[in-house]
């Protein structure tokens, strides 16, 4: 091949390679996307409620986190510097529609009928969870326990829906940083129940503690 040394052809070339470069960078997040769907016990055990996690984490704290939810058809993402928002997004198109902010406090107790709303995991229930569960029904009269799959639950609780998710078993970070990134957005960051702090992320050992994430404005 000779080599080119005019200026546009260079310029060309270079676009070329570009557009090369980023087609494997998406064929291969493609790939990955499709792995992590296929690898969610809720998406192989048929339930709709399963989606797909991106998350960015500096510095130990997650920054950045997208949520996507294929049957709904509804994506969320929020950063440290931007609250959580929702688009509903249609497949194979490449643009969003319907963007609305979501915040916690926009959405009073009153539409859930006042009774307070603790998620709990469908797959992943220990006895230590268990009774926690009995513990609060037993403190806050009329409580709920609803069980809800995969990262719905986050979705859930951005959109005002729940005031609680309290999690004790073992947790990879990457099912969580999303999510946490996501409500952190909103004030809402996942503790460590033992020390009270927001959950670290890149740590040597990438599980995630026991954790609870709490409505501050219906924390009971």
């Amino acid at each position: 091949m000779s080599a080119n040394h005019n200026g546009r052809g260079n310029a060309l070339e270079s676009e070329r390679g570009g557009k090369i470069f980023l087609k494997l960078v998406f064929n291969e997040l493609y790939r990955l996307f499709r792995i992590a769907m296929s690898d969610t016990k809720e998406f192989i055990n048929g339930s709709p409620q399963y989606g797909v996690n991106i998350a960015l984490c500096r510095k130990g704290s997650p920054v950045f986190g997208v949520i996507y939810l294929p049957e709904d058809k509804a994506l969320y993402f929020g950063t440290d510097k931007i609250p959580a928002v929702k688009a509903s997004v249609q497949p194979g198109v490449a643009s969003f529609s319907g963007v609305d902010e979501i915040r916690a406090s926009q959405l009073p107790a009153s539409a859930r009928t006042g009774h307070y709303i603790c998620l709990a995991s469908k797959s992943a229930r220990t006895k230590a969870t268990e009774d926690y569960y009995k513990a609060l029904t037993e403190r806050i009269p009329g409580a709920e326990i609803l069980p809800m799959g995969s990262c719905v639950k986050y979705c859930t609780l951005a959109e005002g829906l729940a005031d609680e998710y309290t999690r004790m078993g073992s947790v990879m970070e990457w099912d969580t940083a999303a999510g946490d990134a996501l409500l952190r957005s909103l004030g809402m960051p996942l503790r460590s129940i033992e020390t009270g702090e927001p959950l670290m992320y890149n740590k040597q050992v990438l599980r995630s503690s026991d954790f609870t994430v709490k409505n501050p404005a219906r924390e009971l």
